[in-house]
């Protein structure tokens, strides 16, 4: 049982963290373009 939650608990920070990359990058880009124009 220990561990299953362990695992769930595991899987949930990959999830935010790759969110959280995401929202970067798409921040980054949005950035990069802004000052392209």
């Amino acid at each position: 049982m220990d561990t299953i939650l362990f695992f769930m608990d595991v899987r949930v920070g990959i999830e935010l963290r790759m969110s959280s990359d995401k929202s970067h990058l798409s921040a980054k880009n949005r950035n990069r373009l802004l000052n392209e124009e």
